[in-house]
């Protein structure tokens, strides 16, 4: 499993601590050790309200997924559907319409059978072990490192498949009731929004209601101060409507030690992140011909347009421009070269 980047927040045990602080209740500690993995997350006693977690990372998808995309790609790239150098980078809406129909019918059933199905059997089952037949269900979905998929392409998978019915016509998943889509680590880009933000996107069956959906608006003002508090971020978390998602795209976290440019073309190599700065080593040639490394710290909101560089030959050149500065630092000798 890939390092997560420094800083990165694991969200399930600190869901469970904001929970707590909530008010809510841990399910597993509710229920016999031999039912909790049968069982939804939390309990919100007083809301009447049963919800249950899944987080859509890398890991969501097994190695029997990663086989057969791996096999579809291939095919793409036979029938001149797609081209690439190195790691093949896959954006649903930027592929060919033949490519996207084809991952459609791969991503979807995952989906549906490792997420939805499970949480509405986890609900219902939760429903009966806590003695709350009328619960509401509640799935909260956080999008949390799988960068295939984007925000409207997820929302449009959730949306078939809970729509979904039965041969009599009743809702296949009738135990959930609300969804919540969030992103906790990830950074979402908008169009027309000055900096990346969080996002809270509450989505429903029923409009009128209510108390659930006043519940869910407490849940979110919750979880945007527990979560600034835990990163001393003063960042944006927007709710906002599945229409605004259109060309909304996941930002990838910014990883110490690796290389990264501009807007304008600058090169730099990223040497520390916390959750509201990053410290860069910025490569720069003076008009003489000479080498200038500098160092800089700026805050992270502005520095949502630097692209990861994946020239490997580029890469190893700054790499050794970056070794013999450190070298110069650490003989206290001025960084010019």
């Amino acid at each position: 499993m890939k390092k997560k980047p420094r800083g990165w927040i694991p969200v399930e045990p600190t869901f469970d601590a904001f929970v707590k602080e909530f008010k809510g209740e841990l399910v597993r500690e509710l229920v016999d050790v031999k039912k909790r993995e049968t069982n939804a997350d939390y309990l919100f006693r007083n809301d009447s309200v049963i919800a249950e977690l899944k987080c859509l990372e890398k890991d969501t998808f097994d190695a029997e997924y990663d086989r057969k995309l791996n096999t579809l790609v291939d095919s793409w790239v036979k029938r001149r559907l797609l081209w690439y150098v190195g790691k093949p980078k896959l954006e649903l809406r930027k592929l060919d319409p033949i490519c996207q129909q084809e991952w459609l019918r791969l991503v979807e059933p995952h989906l549906q059978r490792h997420v939805v199905t499970q949480a509405n059997l986890q609900i219902k089952m939760s429903k009966q072990q806590l003695k709350h037949p009328n619960a509401k269900g509640l799935l909260l979905i956080a999008i949390d490192g799988n960068y295939s998929l984007q925000p409207e392409d997820l929302i449009t998978h959730f949306g078939r498949i809970l729509t979904k019915t039965k041969k009599d016509g009743s809702l296949l998943y009738s135990s959930i009731h609300w969804v919540v889509f969030f992103t906790v680590n990830v950074g979402v880009r908008l169009k027309n929004m000055p900096e990346d933000a969080l996002v809270w996107l509450p989505a429903y069956r029923y409009r009128d209601d209510t108390t659930t959906s006043t519940f869910i608006e407490k849940l979110r003002e919750g979880w945007i101060g527990f979560h600034k508090t835990l990163t001393g971020s003063n960042g944006p978390t927007l709710q906002v409507e599945a229409e605004t998602l259109s060309n909304a795209v996941l930002v990838r976290p910014l990883e110490v030690n690796e290389f990264y440019k501009d807007s304008l073309g600058g090169r730099y190599k990223c040497l520390a992140v916390t959750h509201n700065q990053v410290t860069w080593l910025r490569f720069e040639t003076l008009p003489d011909g000479r080498r200038l490394n500098v160092e800089i710290t700026q805050e992270l909101k502005y520095a949502g347009n630097y692209t990861r560089l994946r020239d490997v030959d580029e890469c190893q050149r700054l790499q050794a421009r970056y070794l013999k500065f450190m070298k110069i630092k650490s003989s206290q000798e001025p960084p010019l070269t």
